[in-house]
């Protein structure tokens, strides 16, 4: 059963050198006992450097994962959208956004 697209889970500012990680939750979701089996994601803009996501996480209960965003290029944005498979066969798309900024000090 495919859920479809639930538009934007989240909208982000970083700067190109950070690595953050962020979470995101299935509990409100996911029926009774059903947890997430497996999590993808694809980036729709390529640039060079590339803007990254990795090392996603399963929580304890797989009714949420972690993920590392990192990268990408001062001034472009991105949206990276995560397909997750749950274990009563659901798949579900969410998509979030990065803007990617210089970070100014003093």
């Amino acid at each position: 059963m495919r859920l479809g697209a639930y538009s934007l889970a989240g909208r982000f500012t970083q700067s190109a050198g950070a690595e953050i990680r962020r979470l995101i939750k299935a509990d409100s979701w996911l029926e009774t006992g059903e947890t997430i089996t497996d999590v993808t994601v694809s980036i729709d803009n390529v640039t060079s450097p590339a803007f990254e996501i990795d090392r996603i996480v399963l929580g304890p209960d797989a009714d949420r994962f972690a993920y590392y965003a990192q990268g990408g290029v001062e001034g472009e944005e991105y949206v990276a959208t995560f397909t997750v498979t749950t274990s009563a066969g659901q798949t579900r798309e969410d998509e979030v956004q990065f803007a990617i900024v210089e970070v100014r000090r003093g």
